[in-house]
């Protein structure tokens, strides 16, 4: 498609089933994916929704590390450019209510379900998360149980190492699952 040059190599590599997961550098480049994204799907009459981005924490936990390695002490006032980034954090806590957890996942022993743990690195941070997929006739229904996030170390680091260290929180994530 002509009027979107990053959309198809994005979503041969990067669509699982019905999920698609990128990650770019900059918020003018997710904005610009997202609209390519959702105008290349609708052509074919899927539309995407429940789009999602690194969590609030992530982001702060970041914003801390920033400031760790700047050396602004607790009582210094941040650098314009971490201030404005705090800003849109509070921002973004207006949209709090929409965020739903059950309580009670309602697996039992009749009803068949799957286990699937992702890992994730990049060269900020590293996770794992774990779900349970459970179906019911024709219908399958996605449960987020948990998740584990971690910044990467301060010393440089290889991204296989940081691969390595998110596959070893997902092993753990699971056994403490299976435990």
């Amino acid at each position: 498609m002509k009027n979107s040059p990053t959309a198809p190599p994005m979503l041969n590599i990067n669509l699982y089933m019905d999920d698609f997961v990128a990650s770019v550098e900059t918020k003018p480049q997710i904005i610009t994916l997202h609209r390519e994204i959702t105008d290349l799907m609708l052509l074919i009459k899927i539309p995407m929704h429940k789009w999602a981005t690194n969590s609030l924490l992530l982001q702060n936990l970041l914003r801390t590390q920033d400031t760790w390695v700047l050396g602004i002490s607790w009582d210094e006032l941040f650098p314009p450019n971490l201030a404005t980034l705090g800003y849109a954090v509070v921002k973004e806590l207006d949209n709090i209510h929409s965020i739903q957890i059950l309580r009670f996942i309602g697996i039992s022993s009749y009803i068949p379900c799957a286990v699937h743990v992702f890992c994730y690195e990049s060269e900020h941070a590293y996770g794992s998360v774990l779900y349970i997929v459970t179906v019911k006739g024709n219908q399958s229904n996605v449960h987020l149980v948990c998740s584990r996030n971690r910044l990467t170390p301060i010393r440089k680091v290889t991204l296989s190492r940081v691969e390595l260290l998110a596959a070893l929180m997902g092993a753990r994530l699971l056994r403490y699952f299976c435990a």
